[in-house]
């Protein structure tokens, strides 16, 4: 391919708001926001839809998918939601039933605020400055267009360019980032345009405790119907590991089976008796259904890791053969179905009796501790530790939702560069669902809500192990007896 037609993929599916007349961006659209004071740029490959009426305005970039109404476009879902919600709260509440991957901007007389979807897999990063408000999908494009410049917070920059980071997945923790001045919108908070804060809009009241049957009986139905309205728009793809996630998602594919697309990348350093290798592939034998291991390869134009490189800032090169040779090459006019964002409610240690900015940097991927992830996490739990218990949220499920998402959503957005990633996991009610029954029920490595959940759905898909090692197993004991914390510290000591 030359590289003019890889230029069309610079900031593919990426959008800017700012007060500036921006010149290069020619062939996006352009709409005029806060009653013309900015102008809202969108790539021309990313949905726009405009709704108005005489006293407000939604603008939604973006899918948004109706479970219960799996026919249900983008244009009716938001119709429906606008006419029947007056005001921004109302509106805001009323998306938190469906899932999708979005951006949108509500404006009335006196408010301009942008939220995005349950898990913030439509990035949106600010910076507020004397042009008041900017924002945009990702970090190079404000750095392109807006000239912000780097920070000079130099434990910040020096996470930034550490083999920490690359081991964490490039896990960013915190609102601040490598740019001074700029902000990541965090799950669960709106952006107020006018005034530049970000405000937290969930959870209001305190989640109410459910039982393991209402919570796998809705939440079957929900994914189910998700996978459904996915489907009727789109060709999708499912990858299917030994995880636990990605076969609960082949369990609610089960109605659309004969149509949908399994397969699993096979990495160089994954052989055959890889377990996301042999267990899926004897599952789906099993079952009758076709699979396809695709080889990831290893070479890739340099014209497209050029322009891969430049459009996320904490982009991660082993995805990149997969995201070249596979979905670029192979698959682009498919939608592939991610199961991310379910980890968000799984139990992985236990309880956390004594909560530190140093514990939960290591849960997330930082195992020997960084001062600059254990402040920010520090921060977080000296603004919302007390704030989660008194909502009956398991405080690090609020902070994994809030802070652990990062690099599922910069992934999302590298892959834009070839395909659409859909996570039917982006759903408040399907993630509050999930969150509120006993802990016991979302053990990581037993998980009996999701084993519930594929028991209503396909009970076979069970058929084979799921994660299958002495190592989970003793984990899993460790997690249901709530010992996993001790034993870990007493194995230190050793």
């Amino acid at each position: 391919m030359s590289e003019m037609d890889y230029k069309k993929l610079l900031y593919r599916k990426q959008f800017l708001l700012t007060s500036r007349d921006i010149e290069g961006l020619y062939s996006w659209k352009r709409h005029e926001i806060c009653n013309g004071e900015k102008k809202l740029y969108v790539h021309p490959d990313l949905d726009c839809i405009e709704i108005e009426d005489e006293h407000r305005r939604l603008v939604f970039l973006g899918y948004i998918f109706d479970w219960q109404n799996q026919e249900y476009g983008n244009d009716k879902i938001l119709g429906r939601i606008f006419e029947e919600n007056e005001g921004f709260d109302d509106l805001l509440r009323a998306t938190f039933e469906y899932s999708g991957r979005f951006a949108a901007i509500y404006e009335d007389e006196g408010t301009c605020r942008m939220f995005h979807d349950a898990g913030g897999q439509r990035e949106v990063y600010y910076h507020v400055g004397e042009n008041g408000v900017s924002c945009a999908s990702q970090l190079p494009i404000m750095e392109k267009f807006l000239g912000v410049e780097e920070t000079d917070d130099e434990r910040a920059i020096a996470l930034y360019r550490s083999d920490a980071f690359v081991r964490s997945k490039k896990q960013w923790v915190g609102e601040e980032t490598i740019y001074k001045g700029v902000k990541a919108l965090r799950p669960n908070f709106y952006l107020d345009i006018l005034g530049g804060d970000a405000v937290r809009y969930w959870p209001k009241e305190p989640l109410e405790s459910r039982t393991l049957e209402w919570a796998s009986e809705k939440g079957a139905r929900m994914l189910k119907g998700f996978l459904k309205a996915a489907y009727m728009r789109n060709n999708i793809m499912i990858p299917v590991t030994a995880g636990w996630d990605s076969r609960m998602l082949l369990a609610a594919s089960r109605d659309i089976s004969d149509e949908v697309k399994y397969f699993i990348i096979k990495f160089p350093w994954m052989d055959k008796s890889h377990e996301d290798i042999a267990v899926p592939q004897k599952l789906m034998s099993r079952l009758g259904k076709s699979f396809e291991i695709v080889e990831s390869g290893e070479s890739v134009d340099e014209g497209f890791k050029d322009v891969f490189c430049q459009n996320t800032a904490y982009y991660r090169t082993e995805n990149l053969a997969g995201i070249y040779n596979v979905f670029y090459k192979k698959y682009p006019e498919y939608m592939s179905i991610s199961s991310h964002v379910s980890e968000v409610i799984r139990n992985y240690r236990g309880s956390i009796k004594s909560p530190s900015g140093k514990v939960f940097s290591m849960e997330l991927g930082y195992k020997n501790g960084n001062d600059y992830v254990d402040k920010m996490c520090q921060i977080w739990i000296d603004k919302n530790i007390q704030f989660a218990k008194e909502m009956n949220i398991d405080p690090f499920i609020l902070f994994y939702w809030e802070e652990g998402l990062i690099w599922e959503a910069s992934h999302r957005t590298e892959t834009d560069i070839a395909i659409e990633e859909y996570c039917p996991f982006s759903c408040r009610t399907l993630l509050e669902i999930f969150a509120s029954v006993d802990h016991s029920y979302r053990n990581k490595y037993t998980c009996p809500l999701y084993k519930r959940i594929m028991e209503k759905l396909w009970s076979q898909v069970v058929s084979e192990p799921i994660n299958p090692s002495l190592k989970n197993t003793v984990k899993g004991i460790l997690v249901s007896m709530d010992w996993f914390y001790p034993v870990k510290r007493f194995m230190k000591k050793l």
